[in-house]
């Protein structure tokens, strides 16, 4: 029996009402381009254009304004029964942003999401991350060592500090510091908020890589180029290419050190599988330590929202649509 595909548009504004949307991703009209990041709207038109490729339209729902009613790809009907929509499997991007929303917050569906967005604090990926990483509060207490202590435990060197909620501040500081200098950077992120900073001493790494993975198999995989998408790609279902500096360096293929990678990523959700049997579609972010040659783990995350780079896109809705 074919099963009912929910596909959420982004909580970001990047996909129009529905018409319009079908319109515009069956003629690829970059005229209608909305608004906003230029990446974030192409790729919101390859997954559902890719969706509607790879599943039987009349068995694929868009949510479109509202997260109680979806359309039908296929047949227009509009269905606003909560109960049917929540029966309905989950793909594309979720409203999860600071991981605060409702539905982010009590959906079932979203179980294994909410796992893997912890990855911090789970064995196997510290196993595998090259160097500690240490939850901290901002304040003092509250069953987490002090940020400033912290960051001073590892002196002398820089140290790397990322708020995990919302998962998009990130900056790097030497120690000891000014620590008037560094609370003017955190405040506006992360007040007393118990175990929000993840502090790890700055290691060098390069050519940083992301692998999806769906029912815990390696699917396809893209160096994390910002500035490239599925329509980029140059071979599937790996990609090639990686920036030596994420952001600040020419982009250069790697065929070698992906099939590296490869190797790696399939030790690693071999790993995972043991440890969260039922929790087997995420991401896994890697680059290598050029200190000493290590393949490291950066972060992880939910298949949902992550950036999709030049991977193939349609090997990663093939699987995840099974």
């Amino acid at each position: 029996m074919t099963e009912d595909i929910l596909f959420w548009s982004t909580p970001m504004g990047y996909v129009s009402g529905f018409p319009e949307l079908q319109a515009l991703w069956q003629h690829w009209h970059p005229s209608s381009q909305p608004t906003g990041d230029r990446e974030d709207w192409l790729e919101a038109i390859l997954r559902l254009d890719t969706l509607l490729n790879v599943h039987p339209r009349e068995h694929v729902w868009v949510r479109t304004t509202t997260e109680r009613q979806a359309v039908n790809a296929a047949t227009g009907e509009v269905c606003t029964d909560a109960g049917r929509l929540a029966r309905m499997k989950l793909v594309g991007p979720v409203a999860n942003i600071g991981h605060l929303s409702q539905s982010y917050l009590s959906d079932p569906r979203l179980e294994g999401e909410r796992v893997v967005n912890s990855y911090w604090a789970e064995p196997v990926f510290l196993a595998h991350a090259g160097r500690p990483v240490i939850r901290t509060t901002c304040g003092e207490g509250q069953g987490f060592p002090a940020t400033k202590d912290t960051i001073n435990a590892l002196a002398p060197g820089r140290v790397c500090v990322k708020d995990i909620d919302p998962k998009m501040s990130f900056f790097t500081t030497t120690s000891p510091f000014d620590s008037h200098d560094f609370f003017s950077k955190v405040s506006m992120w992360s007040p007393d908020r118990p175990g929000a900073l993840l502090v790890q001493p700055w290691v060098p790494l390069s050519a940083e890589y992301r692998f999806f993975v769906v029912g815990h198999k390696v699917v396809t995989g893209a160096g994390c180029i910002e500035h490239l998408t599925p329509l980029d790609a140059l071979a599937r279902p790996f990609d090639p290419r990686v920036e030596r500096t994420r952001g600040a360096s020419p982009v250069f293929e790697a065929p070698e050190l992906v099939a590296r990678y490869l190797q790696w990523a399939e030790s690693y959700t071999a790993a995972w599988r043991e440890a969260h049997s039922t929790c087997g579609d995420y991401v896994v972010d890697i680059a290598l330590k050029t200190d000493t040659d290590e393949v490291v783990a950066i972060e992880m995350n939910g298949l949902h929202n992550s950036e999709l780079y030049a991977s193939d896109v349609r090997a990663l809705f093939e699987e995840w649509c099974r």
